[in-house]
């Protein structure tokens, strides 16, 4: 994989990791505005705000991440308490937000450029005028200007797997300041025990800064619980080294280091039969580094022994020869001569001939790199990180049909030994089919339940945006409303999470636009000034309901039935035929509105009806419920999945159909004596319980049924579950139950709300599945 293609993983990579940032954000923001001074809620907003800058800055996103530093700020100073959030910082922050997810989905981020230049102006006016002194005094230094620290940081060797970098981290720390950075490799173990994806680095920091200890350790902030970190300040100077030592101690230091680092790529390069060019430039690196200490501490000899090598390595690197035998002798010669000079130069030095000093100044990098396999340690294994992994949606879709259609394909092993028994006279053969067909369907089920558990997500990542969104219309109408939200950790596939979305929109904005009155409005009613909207989600059976409810106004059904009359969409008679809770349904008319005005939110006719066609494309159903004057309730039923589904398999008039099993209360032979004609209606009686009867082979017929039905002496009959109570399906026969895929049948037959969808039988065969609510 190029380089290209590796730098559009990594940003698709942080989009995922962004969206959710920012959802988090959204929520976070909403509950800080009743809680400014909570030191929990500044530090999450910060730290959402920090990671995508760090993180955006690291996938490519340099426009994003100079934007989130200045919003960045002014929760820094929030959490240092040198101001107090106000709504109106909680708006600019909100703008903010909406403003780093555009950046993060346009190509062409400069057009946004003015905007938010206007916001980053909006928020500068908020942040306190001290100096950078003053932030010193604050944080408790005793001493004005700019203050030594010495940083230690050791991360954690998994820190990889957090997504961190902690080179990344170094970096910071040079931006607050003067920086000499030493790196520590003193933790990398011989190539044999070396894991790649682990850090065996530490670094030592000399940071000369005006900053405070606090603004320090922010930049540890996401790897302090696990990483080791020291922060120490020099209130005194350090000692001053002797003349004759302290340059010759430096030099030491250094070639200790560059030495050790040499021996490991004349190892490396020992033999190599292709030119190992990585290798070639990095020592090449070594040696320059190497030379200018020499030239800069007064050590001539040794530098000029490094100029040979650095010629030979260079003729090498620029014509990507692999390194011969003689080469290598006589860089190793070379590499022997600065060995003795630097012994010499150790002994006599007061230094003495102990291990030199732990900290080199050439680049980590370089030096892990020169790190040379070893048969004196076996390779120990790493412990094992917890890691998740993002897999792309239509991988998962496609797995799904399969496993679905492995599920739908094991039926047919029940039929084929039935076949082979009744047909051929081989039961021996049979049974032994029938088996492979048990085995078969347990394996097709546990790998179905498997990928299904995959797919489920918390309905929470949809919830979390209308907080946001009631706050917003509740400041555009003079509304107070509160929204409450249960349930968020509900389940469903997620594709049903990311389709329903949109009607959920619909409906939280329709029961604060509509259904919650002005303050003055719910004073007069005896009501508290602020109203409540409830989103709700919990589970029930194979389904999951979704409740909207609200205590505002309520719906008046005499004014539905006359406006749909002034529409045009019933006629006088039939409204004054319709009791209320029929009239309440009227509401989900096309182009029926009872708003009295055209607003930007709601008014105009659209939405209730696509909530429920949109609602119905995901096999659920949709009841609605309403007090004049108490508020209103709207009730959506949904499948868990909408990839497999089981259900009971029935034959009425020659045809098969499939009811979805959640729908299915009961199946029974009623007796004949036990149905009753009342008003050209059937009813039947069960357990003290009276329901409506139909014949599912009249209810789908072209020819209309003439006269009253003669039934059997014995009734099949499926008590079906709908959002108007039970009723009584009369069927031919019940062929058992069955998993089914629900397969879309199109636009062509989006009028037809009496089936979900079709299916395909194990045995090849084509089948209607019912939805129930379509039958009343």
């Amino acid at each position: 994989m190029d380089i290209a293609a590796l730098q559009l993983k990594l940003r698709d990579s942080f989009r995922l990791e962004a969206a959710d940032l920012l959802a988090e954000l959204d929520s976070s923001m909403l509950e800080l505005e009743s809680r400014p001074q909570d030191a929990a809620l500044l530090n999450r907003v910060f730290r959402a705000i920090h990671t995508i800058k760090g993180s955006g800055a690291t996938a490519g996103f340099k426009e994003m991440a100079a934007f989130a530093h200045h919003v960045e700020e002014l929760f820094d100073e929030a959490r240092m308490e040198r101001l107090t959030i106000t709504p109106v910082m909680i708006d600019l922050t909100l703008q903010a937000k909406d403003l780093l997810g555009q950046l993060l989905e346009t190509d062409q981020p400069a057009t946004l450029a003015p905007v938010c230049h206007e916001v980053v102006e909006a928020l500068a006016r908020f942040l306190p005028k001290t100096t950078q002194t003053a932030a010193c005094s604050q944080a408790g230094d005793d001493v004005a200007g700019p203050q030594r620290h010495h940083v230690f940081f050791k991360p954690h060797a998994q820190v990889f797997f957090s997504g961190t970098d902690p080179v990344s981290l170094v970096d910071e720390l040079r931006a607050l300041g003067e920086a000499t950075v030493t790196a520590r490799t003193e933790g990398i173990p011989p190539l044999a025990s070396l894991n790649p994806k682990h850090c065996y680095l530490a670094w030592d920091v000399a940071l000369v800064s005006v900053h405070p200890v606090a603004k320090i350790k922010e930049v540890f902030l996401f790897v302090e619980d696990e990483s080791e970190i020291r922060i120490e300040r020099e209130f005194e100077a350090p000692a001053t080294e002797d003349a004759d030592n302290g340059p010759l101690a430096s030099f030491l230091n250094i070639a200790a280091q560059s030495l050790q680092a040499v021996e490991g790529f004349l190892a490396r390069l020992r033999g190599a039969t292709e030119p190992d060019a990585v290798c070639c430039r990095n020592y090449l690196r070594i040696l320059k580094t190497f030379q200018a200490a020499a030239n800069q501490q007064g050590q001539p000899e040794s530098a000029a022994l490094l100029g040979e090598d650095i010629l030979l390595l260079e003729v090498a690197v620029s014509s990507k020869v692999r390194i011969s035998d003689q080469i290598h002798e006589d860089l190793a010669a070379g590499h022997r001569k600065l060995e003795a000079l630097i012994q010499s130069l150790r002994r006599d030095s007061r230094l003495g001939a102990g291990p030199p000093p732990a900290a080199p100044a050439i680049p980590a990098a370089i030096v892990a790199d020169a790190a040379v396999p070893t048969s004196a340690a076996p390779p120990k294994e790493a412990p094992r990180a917890r890691a998740t992994i993002r897999v792309d949606q239509e991988k998962l879709d496609r797995l799904m049909r399969s496993a679905g259609e492995l599920l739908v394909a094991r039926n047919a092993f029940p039929l084929l030994a039935k076949r082979l028994t009744v047909e051929h006279g081989l039961s021996g053969v049979g049974k032994e089919v029938k088996d492979a067909g048990d085995h078969i369907s347990h394996i097709a089920e546990d790998l179905q339940a498997a990928v299904l558990s995959i797919r489920m997500t918390p309905i929470r990542t949809v919830f979390q945006r209308f907080p946001r969104m009631v706050r917003d219309i509740c400041r555009v109408q003079a509304k107070e409303a509160e929204l409450l939200l249960e349930g968020e950790d509900t389940e469903l596939d997620k594709t049903v999470v990311e389709q329903i979305a949109d009607p959920l929109v619909h409906l939280v904005r329709n029961a604060v636009d509509h259904g919650i009155e002005s303050p003055e409005a719910r004073t007069r009613a005896g009501k508290p000034r602020s109203g409540k909207v409830t989103l709700k989600a919990y589970n029930k059976a194979t389904n999951v309901i979704i409740e909207i409810h609200d205590d505002g106004g309520g719906m008046d059904p005499a004014r539905l039935r006359r406006k749909a009359v002034e529409k045009g969409l019933i006629t006088p008679e039939a409204a004054a035929a319709m009791d209320d809770r029929v009239a309440l349904e009227l509401i989900f008319l096309p182009g029926l509105t009872t708003a009295e005005k055209l607003t930007d939110i709601s008014g105009r006719g659209v939405g209730m009806d696509v909530v429920r066609s949109n609602i119905r494309q995901l096999h659920g159903t949709t009841t609605l419920e309403s007090q004049l004057g108490r508020g209103s309730k709207i009730t959506i039923t949904l499948p868990a999945s909408l990839m497999v589904s089981k259900g009971v398999l029935v034959q009425a008039n020659g045809e098969d159909y499939v009811f979805p099993i959640e729908s299915v209360v009961q199946t029974v032979r009623l007796p004949r004596d036990r149905i009753h004609r009342h008003e050209r209606t059937d009813f039947a009686t069960l357990r003290n319980e009276v329901f409506p009867v139909l014949r599912l082979a009249d209810h789908f017929s072209s020819q209309p049924r003439t006269g009253e039905i003669v039934w059997a002496e014995e009734v099949p009959l499926a008590i079906v579950e709908t959002n108007r109570g039970n009723i009584g399906v009369a069927v031919d026969s019940f062929l058992g139950q069955v998993e089914v895929i629900v397969k879309p049948m199109g636009r062509d037959f989006e009028s037809i709300t009496a089936f979900q969808g079709a299916t395909i039988l194990g045995d090849g065969r084509i089948a209607l599945v019912i939805n129930p609510a379509g039958l009343v």
